[in-house]
């Protein structure tokens, strides 16, 4: 090895441990993503109480919410809910038609 490649790999190594760092940050968001949250959380992703309570109640699974209850709680998952509300927004017609 002569000098060049070893100053080429030293300025890399503080590129590659960000690097890493990213990566574990992006899995730790991934892996969050697929949690279970309360009706609060849920609510703060754009849900009402009672839009999350009809669509337990009124059969509304085709909508590909998933919930589970945990004694008087309810749990919802937050990947399904964050699915339904992209596919609930608006594509580029439809906010135009809105504004």
């Amino acid at each position: 090895m002569n000098l060049q490649d070893i100053a080429t790999k030293a300025d890399l190594q503080p590129i590659l441990r960000r690097l890493q760092l990213l990566e574990q940050e992006n899995e730790a968001l991934r892996s969050g993503l697929s949690t279970w949250i309360r009706v609060a959380d849920a609510a703060n992703l754009g849900f009402s109480r009672t839009c999350l309570y009809e669509m337990r109640t009124d059969g509304r699974l085709q909508l590909g919410v998933d919930f589970k209850y945990e004694g008087r709680s309810v749990y919802y998952n937050r990947t399904s809910l964050v699915k339904l509300n992209k596919g609930q927004q608006p594509t580029g017609a439809a906010k135009s038609l809105t504004l």
